[in-house]
């Protein structure tokens, strides 16, 4: 049987606001995974926040929206692969100052029915806009598979799954087996799903049963953190770059390192789902 072990990152802006620049909050960490990626010769796949680009398109075209279309292509010409994440909030976020304001239309379900930005029109546009920067330079290039933003799959899933369907998405990866997060934007539960390490999301939008047919669930591989991995996890904003508590280069190398040599044991004792490794 086949190996498929995938690397996936979200390409995004933080939720929070920019510090300095667009360069420093996402540019320039994205060009240092590609040169890690090479260095080891591993192929990533980038779930792009597609919609910040939309609305970037007219914000702050020479800024933003061109040195990301590049980035988008440099990731293609590099043998890596790009596809669908939507944070749907951009599309009634706000931009004064030469600074974005975000809405708190955190998922897609906040958008069922919507006036303006009905879930269906909003796949599509996610979708059309990668087909436009991608497909004149790389023709073999497909928008396939789709990440939610902030996991947020739940709420009408089978109008969401349907939509996704309909504009030709084939695999999803949102699902993390067992997760559960609970905010004032949203709730995350996936801690009964099926046991399988794939399956189907049929057009009921059912994520604990699995169907025939429909979108191929692709779940994010997850390990428990303990106590003190949660607690680095708060101390780490205040570390400064580089340091082990943060995404430097040498932490970076070392997470990839890391699960290539956890999943090779895995592996070796003949379990072979096809899994999404997801670094944040």
């Amino acid at each position: 049987m086949k190996l498929k072990l995938i690397l996936s990152f979200d390409h995004e802006l933080p939720l929070g606001g920019v510090r300095t620049s667009y360069k420093e909050a996402m540019f320039d960490p994205t060009d240092r995974l590609f040169d890690l990626a090479k260095e080891i010769d591993v192929p990533v796949v980038l779930f792009t926040d597609i919609l910040c680009a939309y609305r970037f398109r007219e914000w702050d075209h020479n800024n933003f929206f061109k040195p990301y279309t590049e980035q988008l292509k440099t990731a293609c010409i590099g043998g890596h692969d790009v596809q669908l994440h939507l944070h749907p909030h951009w599309l009634t976020s706000k931009f004064e100052n030469q600074t974005f304001i975000p809405s708190r239309d955190y998922k897609l379900a906040d958008f069922i029915g919507h006036s303006i930005y009905p879930t269906d029109k909003i796949v599509k546009t996610g979708c059309d806009l990668l087909n436009e920067i991608l497909l004149t330079d790389h023709p073999e290039y497909k928008c396939l598979a789709f990440r939610a933003g902030g996991y947020n799959l739940e709420g009408d899933t089978s109008k969401i799954v349907n939509s996704l369907l309909n504009h030709g998405i084939q695999y999803e990866s949102s699902i993390i087996k067992g997760y559960y997060f609970r905010s004032g934007l949203s709730e995350i539960d996936f801690r009964r799903m099926p046991a399988q390490p794939n399956w189907f999301i049929g057009n009921d939008g059912r994520l604990d049963f699995p169907s025939a047919a429909g979108l191929l669930e692709v779940p994010i591989a997850s390990i428990p953190k303990t106590p003190l991995q949660c607690q680095q996890g708060l101390s780490s904003k205040a570390c400064p770059p580089g340091h082990p508590g943060t995404m430097g280069t040498r932490f970076m190398k070392a997470i990839l390192l890391m699960w290539y040599r956890r999943l090779k044991c895995f592996f070796q004792r003949g379990c072979y789902p096809l899994i999404i490794i997801h670094l944040m």
